[in-house]
């Protein structure tokens, strides 16, 4: 049962969330929309809804008035419409049935993408189908096989819409082979979305059988002025000379790629970037886009080495202008979050950040970037560890889940400080959503909440 409560008064125009992060640019930002600094301090509960499943995939948001819509996604294999405004389940459909693999159930670990203006919602999970739904009752419009071996490999990162077409990133369950022994693939596929077929892919690891897996949670990232798509790919198992290589081919690596998959710029490997190799140093994370006064165009990503990295676009091949060791590099504790950027503030987030000496503390870090394009670490906030998701922004709200105290951090991103808690009662892991004057959270035990300010 849903438990809602009227929001007060005339709500300001709502933005919409489609794509995860909110836009193709991987911002994690969005303008506030009566969510200011003195609203967060009284956020309550609009709705809970309790979905069938755990929910890793990040919730969108459409449409407006009386037709907006929260598309949530479960390890059920189920994708829900709820009513944005109370809660309530609009349709909910199942395109997939759970694959069991390494030690755990795999539905739609993908972030659903909203066309609004064509009324479609795509998905894919663990069968392999991209699904497209109507946004109006769930009726399945088409379907389109794009993962056979499904026991094996899996899309973790969100589907992106891009004019016409669909990106859909592929990468293991745990790059555990199949039963005849053979390891999975890692690609970057294009759909056409009126013909319904692949017309490009890109093998990170170019021939069969040798991972090169694309992971983060929003697979791709696209420059609006260039077209140019950004991904970020993990490790490749290829033997040469009775040697493991992890970095043959794109893997453990930032690409630059054109609109038909054909790789333009690229990192250089893990090893050379960070030469005291960990053995574990895939690229977890989707590259942020951002471009703060004062400096090129900027490409950001987290590497599980534990540096943050930043890099020119159309300058992948070079030295990064910023780099900073601040992630965790324990087996089991990756550093998957991707940055954020807040313009108003010039300031860069990351999360999963560990810091301080003795004692490290663990949580979120800030850097200002200044006019002549210097990183200046601004402020470190403890809100502890795990596998945080990318902080949000509204406005200068910074929200920002904490998994291993079951809530989420209201803070203020200019002063670092926490000015608010929600708890949700169990982990976010799934990155959060917001149409600017609301947070959608989405917990591990299937719980969707919204907050909204009294």
């Amino acid at each position: 049962m849903a438990l809602t409560t009227g929001v007060a008064g005339k709500a300001p125009p709502l933005s919409s969330w489609p794509t995860y992060g909110g836009s193709l640019t991987s911002s994690n930002l969005v303008a506030a929309r009566g969510l200011t600094l003195t609203a967060a301090k009284h956020m309550r509960v609009a709705w809970t809804r309790k979905v069938d499943g755990t929910v890793f995939a990040g919730p969108v948001i459409g449409a407006s008035g009386a037709q907006r819509r929260v598309i949530v996604a479960t390890e059920a294999g189920t994708v829900y419409a709820l009513n944005a405004s109370n809660g309530t389940v609009v349709w909910s459909r199942s395109i997939t049935k759970p694959v069991s693999a390494c030690g755990g159930s795999y539905g739609v670990t993908s972030a659903p993408a909203l066309d609004v203006a064509h009324r479609v919602v795509y998905a894919i999970g663990a069968s392999g189908y991209l699904t497209a739904l109507s946004l109006d009752d769930g009726s399945v419009r088409w379907r389109l096989r794009l993962v056979t071996r499904i026991t094996v490999e899996h899309v973790w990162s969100a589907v992106r819409l891009v004019g016409g077409s669909a990106y859909v990133a592929v990468a293991s369950y745990c790059d555990a082979p199949d039963r005849d022994k053979k390891p999975p693939d890692g690609y970057l596929l294009r759909v056409d979305l009126s013909r319904h077929r692949v017309t490009a892919k890109f093998d990170v690891v170019p021939g069969p059988n040798n991972l090169g897996g694309i992971w983060g949670w929003g697979g791709i990232s696209v420059d609006p002025a260039t077209g140019a798509i950004f991904t970020s790919t993990g490790n490749s198992i290829v033997t040469s000379g009775g040697n493991l290589i992890e970095g043959a081919g794109h893997a453990e690596r930032v690409l630059q790629l054109t609109p038909s998959l054909r790789v333009v710029d690229q990192t250089p490997t893990q090893t050379t970037l960070a030469p005291e190799n960990r053995g574990d140093e895939d690229f977890g994370a989707t590259p942020l886009l951002f471009h703060p006064a004062g400096c090129p165009a900027l490409v950001a990503a987290n590497s599980k080495n534990g540096y943050t990295y930043v890099w020119r676009r159309g300058g992948l091949s070079k030295s990064p202008v910023f780099d900073a060791k601040l992630g965790p590099t324990a087996t089991g504790d990756p550093f998957l979050g991707q940055p954020t950027y807040i313009p108003a503030l010039h300031l860069l987030v990351i999360a999963q950040t560990v810091f301080g000496v003795g004692n490290p503390q663990r949580g979120i870090s800030a850097y200002t970037i200044s006019s002549k394009c210097t990183f200046d670490r601004r402020w470190d906030l403890n809100i502890g560890g795990g596998p945080q998701a990318p902080p949000i922004a509204v406005g200068n709200l910074l929200v920002a889940s904490a998994p291993a105290s079951h809530d989420v951090k209201l803070i203020d991103a200019k002063a670092g400080v926490i000015i608010a808690t929600l708890d949700p009662g169990q982990p976010v892991l799934a990155p959060l959503a917001s149409d600017g004057r609301s947070i959608f959270a989405a917990t591990t035990d299937g719980t969707i909440t919204m907050y909204s300010p009294r």
